[in-house]
């Protein structure tokens, strides 16, 4: 689950504005001024900021600095300022995004995921599911059809039902998510079991093979798809073409 800062004095836009994140599987921490903004970093690190231009102890591209170009945190600015001197500015010392009050909050969400799926792309290499809500279908016509829908983490094998646990699911759309290319099982577990996952990242070998247990098919019907061991690194999902 990605970690949001919100910084804002405005107190009922920013409840406003948590339930509509949290809503979106974000987690997320306020704070009203810069100094506990700066205070907040110590107790956890944002995936992303959401910073307010007027605060009452400065300006919040003071803020920026600090967030974006020393902590490395992607911030995106909210304010009632819309010129472009004012965007422009924003742009300049830092900012990643730009949204002008009234705003409508769902686009702010669709903001929040494309800023961090973008930096988290460009770091990673690795589609996150987590910021897709897109269903995948594996497969091509005549063959084995796969079809994964990660809004109600349901699995279609054949057009029957398949059930997965949760984990199983969340690694197998990564896997689909990605197709063709190879995943750590770092990677894998940071994904599924977060940064902070202290166990064995072998425990991925064990939910593979869980996975290509459950996904077994008669071997005489064609499939075009499949779960590929790449020793030494990771796993691969590949899809003939």
């Amino acid at each position: 689950m990605y970690q949001i800062l919100l910084v804002d004095d405005d107190r009922m836009i920013s409840h406003l504005m948590r339930r509509y994140l949290e809503k979106n599987d974000f987690s997320v921490s306020l704070a009203h001024d810069i100094r506990s903004a700066l205070s907040s970093l110590d107790q956890a690190w944002p995936d992303l900021a959401l910073v307010d231009i007027m605060l009452p102890d400065g300006s919040g591209l003071e803020l920026i600095h600090q967030l974006r170009q020393v902590q490395g945190i992607p911030v995106i600015m909210m304010t009632a300022r819309g010129g472009i001197e004012d965007k422009s500015t924003a742009f300049r010392r830092g900012a990643d995004d730009y949204v002008v009050k009234p705003f409508d909050p769902n686009e702010l969400v669709l903001r929040v995921q494309a800023v961090i799926r973008r930096i988290h792309e460009t770091e990673t290499g690795v589609r996150d599911p987590r910021l897709s809500q897109e269903s995948l279908t594996l497969g091509r016509q005549g063959t084995v059809r796969l079809v994964l829908d990660p809004d109600t983490m349901t699995v279609q094998l054949e057009d029957q039902p398949v059930e997965l646990p949760r984990r199983e699911f969340q690694l197998l759309y990564l896997l689909a998510a990605n197709a063709g290319q190879t995943l750590t099982r770092e990677q894998i577990t940071d994904h599924i079991w977060g940064l902070d996952f202290d166990g064995e990242p072998r425990v991925v070998d064990l939910y593979i093979d869980r996975l290509r247990k459950r996904l077994a098919v008669d071997r005489g019907t064609p499939c075009d798809w499949s779960i590929r061991t790449v020793r030494g690194l990771g796993y691969r999902l590949e899809v003939a073409t």
